[in-house]
C-alpha cells in the first residue's frame, strides 16, 4: 500500500525506485546532481546533523592535555592535529583550549559529516552511526565498511562516499537491517584493535558503551 501525503509518497517512490537501481537516472531532467540532493533535502525528511552531533558530544569530554589517547591535547573530542588543519600549523594547545563552540561546530561539520554526505542520507540512524564511526575512526573507514555491508566488491570498496554508496544506503530495502550489519562490524573492529594491541583493551569497554547507545530509530 502506497503512504497517504506528498512527502511520504515522495519518499516511498525514491526508495522503491532506488531498489530498482532508480538513482543512475532518477535526476534526469534536473541541472546537476547537487540541484538532485537540494530537492531530496527540500522534499524528504533527510538525517539530521545537529542530532547526530549532540549524540556524539555526549561522549566527548573537555579540554585533556593527557597521553592516555595517545594525543598531545584534546577538545570536546578535537584534537591540536585536527584543530591545526582547520585553523592554522600555528594553532597551539593553548587555542584548542578556548575553541569556540562554533570553530568545534564547523570541525565536525567539515570533516565528517559533509564527508559522508550526511545530509544527503535519509535515515537518521544509519547516518548517525556512520558519522559517529567517521568521528573515532576516519571517514574513509566508516564508508569502506558501510561499502561492506552493501555488498560491495573490490575496487567499489574504496572508502570514498560517492553516488553509488549514497544511492545503496538510501535504496537499501531493510534499513533495519543495514544498521544490524554495519553495528556488528563496528563491535569486530574495535574488538580487532584490542587483539592486536592489548595496551588498547582498556578503551574496549568505553567503546562498547558508546556504541551501545546506538539503537535503530
Amino acid at each position: 500500500m502506497k503512504p497517504v501525503g506528498r512527502r511520504l509518497t515522495i519518499k516511498w517512490y525514491i526508495t522503491s525506485s532506488l531498489r530498482k537501481k532508480w538513482l543512475k537516472t532518477a535526476y534526469f531532467g534536473f541541472s546537476s546532481f547537487s540541484t538532485f540532493l537540494y530537492f531530496l533535502k527540500t522534499f524528504l525528511i533527510m538525517a539530521d546533523f545537529e542530532k547526530a552531533l549532540a549524540k556524539c558530544l555526549r561522549w566527548e569530554g573537555g579540554y585533556t592535555d593527557r597521553l592516555n589517547d595517545g594525543y598531545e591535547c584534546t577538545n570536546m573530542g578535537v584534537t591540536i592535529a585536527t584543530y591545526q588543519r582547520m585553523y592554522g600549523n600555528d594553532k597551539t594547545c593553548e587555542d584548542l583550549r578556548r575553541m569556540t563552540r562554533e570553530e568545534m561546530r564547523h570541525i565536525y561539520k567539515s570533516f565528517y559529516w559533509d564527508r559522508i554526505w550526511g545530509d544527503s542520507i535519509a535515515d537518521q540512524s544509519i547516518a548517525e552511526l556512520m558519522y559517529d564511526w567517521s568521528v573515532g575512526s576516519g571517514v574513509m573507514s566508516a564508508v569502506r565498511y558501510m561499502q561492506r555491508a552493501l555488498g560491495f566488491k573490490g575496487d567499489d570498496v574504496d572508502g570514498m562516499m560517492g553516488r553509488k554508496t549514497l544511492g545503496a544506503i538510501n535504496g537499501y530495502p531493510d534499513k533495519r537491517e543495514l544498521f544490524g550489519m554495519y553495528w556488528r562490524m563496528r563491535e569486530s573492529f574495535f574488538r580487532r584493535i584490542c587483539e592486536r594491541d592489548v595496551r588498547k583493551r582498556r578503551f574496549l569497554k568505553g567503546w562498547m558503551n558508546r556504541l551501545k547507545t546506538f539503537v535503530y530509530q
